[in-house]
């Protein structure tokens, strides 16, 4: 599905999760019950992530309108992830998928998570 109000995130246990965590990142998604809780823009905010990651089964340039539209709600812009430049677009079919492409995942989010680190 789409962000929207609420967004949905990928909560403990699941696939997504499991890779941030091999990643070396933190899914603050946990905090929130259930496999794929929806969460407020409120939530977001006071999760205050560094990283936020998009990915959603839909088309290029439908995710890129729809962070267009988050990005004229009030408080987006207070996320730390969003005042840095942080919002990323993965690709949905490898990290909702188990299977080989779920190691591209992982280098995606590792490349995304740590920009900095020195690659071999």
């Amino acid at each position: 599905g789409y962000f929207g109000e609420p967004v949905y995130t990928a909560g403990a246990g699941t696939l997504i999760d499991d890779l941030i965590g091999v990643a070396g990142g933190v899914n603050v998604g946990r905090q929130a019950p259930g496999a794929w809780p929806p969460v407020s823009l409120e939530t977001i905010l006071s999760w205050a992530p560094e990283v936020l990651l998009a990915a959603a089964m839909a088309d290029d340039q439908a995710v890129e309108k729809e962070l267009a539209r988050l990005r004229g709600l009030e408080g987006w812009n207070q996320i730390p992830a969003v005042r840095q430049g942080r919002v990323y677009q993965l690709t949905p079919d490898w990290l909702t998928r188990p299977g080989p492409r779920a190691l591209l995942a992982l280098e995606q989010l590792a490349e995304l998570l740590h920009p900095a680190a020195d690659k071999h």
